[in-house]
């Protein structure tokens, strides 16, 4: 069995985020429509939680503006 890794842009990210928090999509909905593993998606939603409390994140690429703006 191959793993293949799907390599998403923050921007992306950022609109699977939105659809788990903003318009009640599960990470198990998300998973299946990006193919992402559910552990990269948990890793994106803990980032934008983050963010969106000012927090900017450490070694990856900020997925909102506010945090875009201050890297």
């Amino acid at each position: 069995m191959t793993i293949k890794k799907v390599l998403l842009t923050p921007e992306q990210k950022l609109e699977y985020c939105k659809l788990i928090f903003n318009d009640g999509y599960t990470t198990k909905q998300v998973q299946e429509l990006c193919g992402a593993s559910s552990s990269a998606i948990n890793r994106w939603k803990a980032q934008y939680r983050k963010e969106l409390e000012g927090i900017a994140p450490i070694n990856r690429k900020a997925m909102t503006l506010e945090q875009k703006a201050t890297s």
